[in-house]
C-alpha cells in the first residue's frame, strides 16, 4: 500500500512538473495578466463602483481560466499519456490504476490551483497599483475557485474515459459546469414535470456538481449573505471529486493496454 501512495505521489509531482513547463501554461497565464491589466478599461464605465467593478471582472476572469484549464488538462490527460507512450511504461510497471487516476488528478489540479493563486497574486497587484482597497473576501473567492476548478476537473477526467473524442469531453464538461450555476431551477423544473420525465430527471441531476454552491464572492459581498460556510464547500469537493474518481479507476481498469 506505501508503494501504491508512493507511485501517486510521484506521478502526481511529474504531471505538476509537465504543466508548468507546457506553452499552454504560458500562453494562458499571458493572456490572463493583459487581459486583467486591460480590466483597467472598466474604471470608466464603473462610477463611484470602480474598486468592486474591477475585484469581480478579475475574480471572474481567474475562476474561467481555471475552470478552461482544468477541463482541457483532465480531459486530454490520459490520451496525451496514450500519444507519447507514457502510459505503457507506467503500467508495465506495479503501479495501480488508481495511484495513475488519482496521482494524475492531483498533480494536474495542483497546477491549476497555482496558476489561480499566481493570477490572483497579479490581480491583487493591478489594484493596489491603481490605488483600490483588495476586498477582504479576495482571498476566498480565490479558494472557491481552485475549489471549482477542483469538482469540474474531476468530472472532466471521469467523462474522457468514457467520450468518443476529445472535443466531445470538453464539450460536455462545460455543459455540466454552466448546468451546474443554475441546479436549484433545474431540479425545481423536474419536480414541476412530476410523472416519468421527472422521476428520470431528478436523479440525474445529481450528478451534476452544485456549482452555485461555491459562489462566495456573491454571497460576501452582498448584504444578505447567504454562505454555507467551509466545512460543506471542502466536504463536498472531497465527496464529488472522490466518486468521480472512484468511477474514472473502474472505467480506467477495464481498458487494454
Amino acid at each position: 500500500m506505501n508503494g501504491a501512495f508512493s507511485a501517486c505521489y510521484v506521478i502526481a509531482l511529474q504531471s505538476f512538473r509537465e504543466q508548468w513547463k507546457n506553452r499552454f501554461f504560458q500562453l494562458v497565464a499571458a493572456f490572463a495578466v493583459i487581459a486583467l491589466y486591460f480590466g483597467l478599461i472598466l474604471r470608466e464605465m464603473a462610477g463611484d463602483q470602480q474598486a468592486r467593478v474591477y475585484a469581480h471582472f478579475g475574480l471572474g476572469l481567474c475562476e474561467l481560466v481555471g475552470v478552461a484549464s482544468a477541463i482541457y488538462l483532465c480531459s486530454t490527460a490520459v490520451i496525451r499519456d496514450m500519444e507519447t507512450k507514457n502510459i505503457y511504461l507506467l503500467l508495465s510497471r506495479p503501479v495501480p490504476r488508481w495511484s495513475y487516476v488519482a496521482g494524475k488528478f492531483l498533480g494536474l489540479t495542483a497546477s491549476v490551483m497555482s496558476a489561480i493563486a499566481c493570477m490572483g497574486l497579479a490581480h491583487a497587484a493591478f489594484m493596489l497599483l491603481r490605488h483600490y482597497a483588495v476586498p477582504s473576501y479576495f482571498p476566498a473567492a480565490l479558494v472557491a475557485s481552485c475549489l471549482k476548478a477542483a469538482v469540474i476537473g474531476a468530472l472532466a477526467m471521469f467523462v474522457s474515459l468514457f467520450s468518443t473524442s476529445i472535443l466531445s469531453s470538453v464539450v460536455m464538461s462545460f455543459i455540466f459546469w454552466t448546468l451546474g450555476h443554475f441546479l436549484s431551477e433545474a431540479r425545481f423544473i423536474a419536480h414541476k414535470l412530476g410523472g416519468v420525465s421527472g422521476a428520470v430527471l431528478a436523479p440525474l441531476l445529481y450528478a451534476v456538481p452544485n456549482i452555485s454552491l461555491f459562489g462566495v464572492t456573491d454571497a460576501l459581498d452582498s448584504s444578505i449573505p447567504s454562505f454555507a460556510g467551509w466545512p460543506v464547500l471542502f466536504g463536498y469537493c472531497v465527496l464529488y471529486c472522490g466518486a468521480c474518481l472512484a468511477l474514472s479507476t473502474g472505467l480506467f481498469s477495464r481498458k487494454e493496454f
